[in-house]
């Protein structure tokens, strides 16, 4: 089967992580995925640092003209049997350059509350979706209150880890946090993620400004890009902890940079199912989120990790100062998130579930009557 996946975003977050993780999946299995994403963007990198197959296609502007007689030549030449709209910009621009290159079945993948607009235009595109995929219950009730996307239409598939790549390493973890510059005995708190308002950043730099002069030992690692690192830099310099927070920039890699750290805190205003607090979870670290999202979904309070609602400054220093103060609490929080994930959150179960939904609605556009004169569907592993 060949999926075309087209992505319009040019930083490197969990949503581009996850395509990649996916992407090589399918093709294991047989199938030939192929990413339409913005040229010279991290996601480009990425993919094609996996070996996935890339075409370059500039999206600027949400209707831009140029980017859809783009996609639609990329399409026509792929002639795929699907057509996977991983962000916004992306389903705007997909969906009228498939009506013009075979019509292919549409799926959109829904990964974070509160970025998919109730707008005119993506009702009157909707029409045209086959599926759409959202991962956690709160973002299935938030795209069934539009009332456009119907039940039948509209399914959860939870994002999943594979567990392996987060065994335990006494070596790595030395390894990285020599190389970081981690001080002595150190007790290291990371956020990962794009570095963006709406991440909470600056709430956890407040959070370990307050708890600093009881932890001496405590310090926040930063991994990620994004426009706000000036902002934060700033920040954690007028708190006076400028020399403990330490900026890592884009790393690829999170589980063996999560070795060296002793837990992850993700302090965002939103969320779908975030991918950082499952990879902390497979490496054993206890997690300090907040309950937005379908982040209340897998992180379990007292058991795995700590939840606290978002913009609660005070909240999230008293969850802070908890795990930095008890290294025993942190151990059983971690040892209690990697079997949860393991139960629960298998990459492959991901992989399944998808590509059932790839099959489902490839197999749907075979029979259908609108197929008719369109693109052959072509012949492809069963997944």
């Amino acid at each position: 089967m060949r999926i075309a996946a087209v992505n319009s975003i040019r930083q490197v977050g969990g949503g581009e992580k996850w395509l990649v993780r996916q992407a090589s999946r399918w093709r294991e299995l047989g199938h030939e995925p192929l990413i339409l994403c913005q040229p010279g963007s991290g996601l480009q990198a990425l993919a094609t640092e996996a070996g996935l197959a890339t075409t370059p296609v500039r999206m600027r502007h949400d209707v831009s003209p140029p980017a859809m007689m783009g996609v639609a030549r990329a399409l026509r030449r792929f002639r795929p049997d699907v057509v996977l709209c991983c962000n916004e910009r992306a389903f705007r621009v997909a969906v009228p350059a498939g009506l013009a290159a075979g019509n292919p079945p549409v799926v959109y993948r829904n990964g974070l509350t509160a970025t998919f607009k109730d707008r005119w235009i993506n009702r009157l595109y909707g029409r045209r979706l086959s599926r759409m995929v959202v991962n956690s219950e709160d973002l299935r009730r938030e795209m069934a209150a539009f009332g456009w996307v119907g039940t039948g239409r509209l399914q959860v598939i939870g994002n999943g880890v594979d567990a392996s790549l987060y065994d335990p390493s006494a070596p790595l973890r030395a390894r990285i946090r020599e190389e970081v510059g981690a001080r002595g005995r150190a007790v290291v708190a990371a956020v990962l993620g794009r570095l963006t308002e709406d991440k909470g950043q600056l709430e956890t730099i407040d959070a370990l400004a307050e708890v600093a002069p009881r932890h001496p030992e405590a310090e926040l690692w930063i991994a990620g890009e994004g426009s706000l690192r000036p902002k934060i830099e700033e920040r954690a310099a007028q708190r006076g902890i400028g020399p403990r927070v330490r900026f890592l920039g884009f790393r690829s890699d999170v589980p063996a940079l999560l070795q060296a750290v002793d837990l992850v805190v993700l302090a965002s205003h939103r969320e779908g199912l975030s991918n950082t607090v499952l990879e902390a979870m497979a490496a054993g670290r206890p997690v300090l989120a907040t309950a937005v999202g379908g982040v209340p979904d897998v992180v379990v309070p007292g058991t795995t990790g700590e939840l606290v609602p978002p913009h609660d400054g005070a909240a999230l220093v008293r969850g802070l100062d908890s795990l930095l103060g008890d290294e025993e609490k942190r151990r059983r929080y971690g040892r209690a998130g990697r079997l949860r994930v393991e139960e629960r959150y298998r990459l492959e179960y991901e992989t399944a579930a998808w590509c059932r939904v790839f099959e489902e609605v490839a197999g749907a556009a075979r029979t259908s009557p609108r197929a008719a004169g369109g693109v052959e569907p072509s012949p492809g592993a069963s997944c």
